[in-house]
């Protein structure tokens, strides 16, 4: 086999793995039909406090808990290597796990260039070197290992957005609850109970918990805001807090924190919108310079011409 193939080959290969891992990796941005009327399900929020039922461990997964454990209580706390501790979280995943996807990834991205070098090296007229796949191997692994700091930064500040859009909704419901004349922790259950996206059913299993542990709902609120990154959800607890306490009237103080929310988000997106376009101007510029090009080369070989 001609080597200049092989090599190619070998290249094709690992473009091929690296699109299947990254594109494994990266969430579908079109929702499943089947996870939403999961979500509107009333009894998601059972399903979230009821333990879950003990998994059947495959040798696999035992060895990758193990390197995931192995690696947090050795990792987390070094400078340079410290998980996203917020975005796991918000997301709902252990740092075993987090560690976990990091070691498998990399011995993928680390194993799959030998792979193939193995099976070239069967082929009589083969003459790959051997520091390519070593090289191209490293560089794989490198690629695997940070991948999922990507993909969780990602998928967490799509959920903080989304989680602020359903704080807005749960100041306005409160605001209802409280003008019912509502004692301030009665207030915050109803008005988490009214919702049944995973925004309000994490806001229903802080609170539950919070009850069972008899502890005060706001403490809950306050606690999960600074554990997820989102502030707004400690400014709703600061505001019950005051209402529970002190006894305060705060209806026109949830409902004015709804309005100033809600433009402050639409601001952002507004901006988001604004950058997204602007950032669209420099390649139609460039796409309409080339086409401009394109159309004066016959022009000016025309006028030479004559």
């Amino acid at each position: 086999m001609n080597p200049v193939l092989l090599v190619v080959a070998l290249f094709v290969l690992a473009g091929l793995g690296a699109a299947l891992v990254i594109g494994a990796a990266v969430p579908n941005t079109q929702p499943n039909l089947e996870d939403a009327l999961d979500r509107l399900s009333p009894n998601r929020l059972r399903d979230a406090l009821e333990p879950a039922p003990r998994a059947k461990v495959t040798p696999k997964s035992d060895l990758l808990t193990k390197v995931g454990t192995h690696l947090d209580q050795q990792l987390s706390t070094r400078s340079g290597f410290t998980p996203p501790v917020r975005d796991l979280e918000l997301l709902g995943i252990s740092t075993t796990k987090y560690w976990a996807d990091k070691a498998g990834g990399a011995s993928i991205g680390l194993a799959f260039p030998a792979a193939i070098s193995a099976a070239g090296a069967l082929m009589p007229s083969s003459r790959l070197p051997v520091t390519l796949p070593a090289v191209l191997g490293i560089v794989l692994a490198a690629v695997f290992w940070f991948l999922p700091d990507l993909t969780i930064r990602k998928n967490g500040a799509l959920a903080r957005d989304e989680f602020r859009q359903a704080v807005v909704a749960y100041l306005q419901l409160t605001a209802i609850q409280r003008g019912a004349a509502a004692g301030a922790a009665t207030t915050m259950y109803a008005a988490a109970e009214m919702g049944q996206s995973w925004m309000f059913v994490r806001l229903q299993r802080e609170l539950t918990r919070a009850r069972w542990a008899h502890q005060q709902p706001w403490d809950a609120l306050t606690r999960l805001g600074q554990q997820t990154g989102i502030p707004e959800i400690t400014e709703v607890g600061d505001i019950m807090r005051l209402a529970g306490e002190s006894g305060g009237a705060v209806q026109h103080v949830l409902v004015e924190r709804a309005a100033g929310l809600q433009d402050r988000i639409l601001n952002e997106e507004h901006e988001a919108a604004n950058k997204a376009t602007t950032n669209m101007s420099a390649p139609l510029m460039g796409l309409v310079a080339v086409f401009g090009v394109a159309l004066a080369i016959p022009v000016t070989i025309s006028i030479l011409a004559a």
